[in-house]
C-alpha cells in the first residue's frame, strides 16, 4: 500500500519550493547529487545560511510529507555529516516518522554521526514520560548501533538505558515489538548482563517461542567477551557514501554497489501521484 497524504491539495511538492542552492539534491541525475552534496558540505564551513536552509527544508518535509524524491534524505545525511547540532530536535522527529522508513533511517544515521550529543539527546527524548511509539521503537533499535562510534562511555550509557527499559516493559501488555527491539539492541551492543532477564522473558512471556529473543540470546551467549558489533560504517550509511566521495570513479563504484532506492512511489507516474495527492487519500496497488 502506498499512502500519499498532504496537509493541503494546494501544497506544492518540496522539490518545487526549495532554495536554489539545494535544488541539486532533488534531481534524478545521479551526477548532480554528489556535486551538490559535496558543494554544500564544503560551503557550510563558511556560509551559515546553508545550515538554516537545510534545516528549514527538512522541517517542511517532515511536517508536510511533500517530498517525492530523496532530497530530504540527503539533507538529513548532510546535517549529520557536518554535525549540525541545532538539527538534532528535528532529526529526532524524523526518526519517529514510521510512514517514511528511508527518511527515518537517514535521521538515525545523522543522529549517530552527531556522536555523544546526538545519542544523549535521543536517550533524553526516550526518557520523557510519553515518547511517540515510532520514536521509542526506532530509538531503541538505533541505540544498538552505538558500538560503531567506538565510545565506551556512550556504549555503557546506551546499555544501561536499554536494560532499564527492558525491566519496565517486560510485563506491559502490547510491548512485544518493543521488547524485541530492545533485546536485539542489547545483543548488538554485546551486553551480557541482559542474558538472565532475556531468558526469563523468553520463557515466561513468550513460552520460548520468539525468534527475535532467541536470536538475541544466542548472540549474547556466543559473545563471550561482550564485544559490541562494530564496522567502518554505521549500518545503512554505506548506501549513501558514494555521494560524499570526491573521486568520480570512486563514486561510480560506490553507487554501483549500493542499494539504489527511489521514493517515486512504486512506479506511480507524476500525474497519478498528483491525483492521489489531491484526494488526500490512500492508493492501494
Amino acid at each position: 500500500m502506498v499512502r500519499i497524504m498532504q496537509e493541503s491539495p494546494e501544497l506544492p511538492w518540496l522539490r518545487e519550493m526549495v532554495p536554489e542552492a539545494l535544488e541539486g539534491l532533488f534531481q534524478e541525475n545521479d551526477a548532480e547529487i554528489p556535486r551538490t552534496v559535496q558543494r554544500l558540505v564544503e560551503h557550510m564551513d563558511y556560509d551559515r545560511n546553508l545550515e538554516t536552509q537545510l534545516i528549514e527544508t527538512l522541517q517542511t518535509a517532515v511536517e508536510q510529507h511533500n517530498d517525492d524524491t530523496q532530497g530530504a534524505i540527503w539533507i538529513a545525511l548532510i546535517l549529520g555529516e557536518k554535525q549540525c547540532h541545532p538539527a538534532i530536535p528535528l532529526l529526532l522527529t524524523a526518526l519517529g516518522e514510521e510512514e517514511d522508513e528511508e527518511l527515518q533511517a537517514a535521521a538515525g544515521i545523522a543522529l549517530l554521526k552527531m556522536g555523544s550529543q546526538g545519542v544523549e539527546s535521543l536517550i533524553e527524548s526516550l526518557e520523557e514520560e510519553s515518547p511517540s511509539v515510532g520514536l521509542l521503537q526506532a530509538g531503541c533499535r538505533l541505540l544498538g548501533h552505538v558500538g560503531y562510534l567506538d565510545d565506551p562511555d556512550l556504549r555503557q550509557r546506551a546499555m544501561d538505558f536499554l536494560l532499564e527499559r527492558l525491566e519496565a516493559e517486560k510485563r506491559r501488555p502490547g510491548a512485544d515489538l518493543l521488547i524485541e527491539n530492545i533485546a536485539s539492541a542489547l545483543a548488538e551492543l554485546g551486553d551480557r548482563r541482559a542474558i538472565p532477564a532475556l531468558q526469563a522473558i523468553f520463557q515466561e512471556r513468550f513460552q520460548e517461542n520468539n525468534v527475535a529473543l532467541q536470536d538475541a540470546l544466542e548472540m549474547l551467549e556466543e559473545n563471550l567477551n561482550g564485544q559490541a558489533r562494530t564496522g567502518d560504517f554505521i549500518p545503512g550509511e554505506e548506501d549513501y557514501r558514494w555521494a560524499f566521495e570526491a573521486e568520480p570513479e570512486s563514486q561510480a563504484k560506490k553507487k554501483a554497489g549500493a542499494k539504489k532506492s527511489r521514493r517515486r512511489r512504486k512506479g506511480l507516474t507524476k500525474d497519478m501521484k498528483r491525483f492521489y495527492r489531491g484526494l488526500g487519500t490512500e492508493f492501494e496497488p
